[in-house]
């Protein structure tokens, strides 16, 4: 074989080792705090749909909204009970995780981890301007709060403690 060859066959063969190397090896996946918020129209009969990726810990997803025209009508579903177009309009409400028909309301999911979801919109009688806001808690930071909430009330008991010793004279 020419050594020309053999240098291409060997670059081939190398390059292919390194990105099977590389593919093997898992990719961190992010954790992603939410807080979106938009505006859209909604026509009669229409509904649309916010879709969201799964995240790696347990999150409790929230949805605000607010309709100018008429009421509407907010789910949110695990992605795989809402697939496809036609689950925009036909997904069964008993099915979700959340869900409520108002002109303003709120509505919050406890989704577990790798579970996409689905936020869908629809029910309107007439043309109406939709306003949303979608935002998320996630584990850690439910953790994180809690420890911090404990925290600041055992701080709150030591000093406390220490004022009841200060009035009775004791050190």
């Amino acid at each position: 074989m020419p050594a020309t060859r053999s240098r291409g066959l060997c670059l081939v063969i190398c390059c292919a080792a390194v990105g099977i190397a590389g593919a093997a090896q898992p990719k961190p996946q992010p954790v992603g705090k939410l807080d979106e918020s938009r505006t859209w129209d909604l026509e009669e009969g229409e509904a649309k749909s916010l879709d969201l990726e799964g995240q790696p810990v347990t999150q409790t997803l929230t949805v605000k909204f607010a309709s100018a025209g008429c009421p509407v009508s907010v789910y949110i579903f695990r992605d795989a009970d809402a697939k496809g177009d036609d689950a925009l309009l036909d997904a069964d409400p008993k099915k979700a995780l959340a869900g409520a028909t108002a002109t303003v309301g709120m509505i919050k999911a406890d989704v577990p981890e790798k579970t996409a979801t689905r936020v869908i919109f629809r029910g309107a009688t007439v043309k109406t301007a939709v306003k949303v806001r979608l935002s998320n808690q996630l584990a850690a930071d439910s953790k994180d709060a809690t420890i911090k909430k404990l925290e600041d009330e055992i701080a709150a008991l030591k000093k406390e403690l220490a004022d009841l010793k200060k009035r009775s004279g004791k050190k």
